[in-house]
């Protein structure tokens, strides 16, 4: 009820809107007033918080990709050593996974074009996509590595390398996809080693450290 200069008293309804109708008053509202001006203070801090919150899921969600790909490279590490590669062909086996992945280019190249620091860890600069990419690959090169039949032959090296760099190339599709271009490339499609460089892991770990235990 809403009281009239006459003194007589008039019913009005009430309305129950939706967040989002409030959201639109508030924006469009007169800021000079004092409701809709706390409207919009409010407004504004509620969406820096869910900014915020979904970058903090994001960055949870890369570093436990980061932990599972480390875990599947010492476990692609030691199917190569039962395989047969040498401690010291390490670098070559893993450069041609990455060389089939990223249309050629190896991990020094990888890094100078994203402009990743020599001595920093290239998948700490690696998004979610590209860590699940290349996670993907190396428990597909490991399969392959068990199929011993498929690795054997004259020249045994070259095919244990060669079989990183076919399962980025030919065994995933989706990589396959990522890789597509020359000349062209497809809307929506990025090259792995053309995506954007996102902060370093060891910068989000820090920052997490007062609120999470790693």
């Amino acid at each position: 009820m809403v009281k009239l200069g006459s003194g007589s008293v008039r019913v009005v309804p009430d309305y129950h809107l939706s967040r989002f109708a409030c959201y639109l008053i508030a924006q469009n509202g007169d800021p000079r007033k004092p409701e809709i001006a706390q409207a919009q203070k409010y407004f504004a801090i509620q969406t820096r918080r869910q900014e915020l919150t979904d970058q903090l899921a994001a960055d949870l969600e890369r570093l436990e990709l980061r932990k599972q790909t480390a875990e599947e490279f010492k476990v692609l590490s030691g199917a190569a050593q039962d395989a047969g590669v040498q401690s010291k062909m390490f670098g070559v086996f893993h450069d041609a996974g990455y060389k089939g992945l990223y249309g050629g280019l190896g991990r020094d190249a990888i890094k100078a074009k994203k402009g990743v620091p020599e001595k920093e860890n290239l998948l700490d600069r690696m998004n979610a996509t590209e860590l699940a990419a290349n996670q993907f690959r190396m428990t597909q090169t490991r399969d392959k590595l068990a199929r011993k039949e498929e690795t054997s032959g004259t020249d045994h090296d070259y095919n244990i390398h060669n079989a990183n760099t076919y399962v980025a190339i030919v065994v995933c599709p989706e990589i396959q996809g990522l890789r597509k271009r020359a000349s062209s490339k497809p809307q929506g499609q990025t090259k792995p080693q053309g995506q954007t460089k996102p902060q370093g892991l060891t910068t989000i770990t820090t920052s997490l450290m007062p609120t999470h235990t790693w």
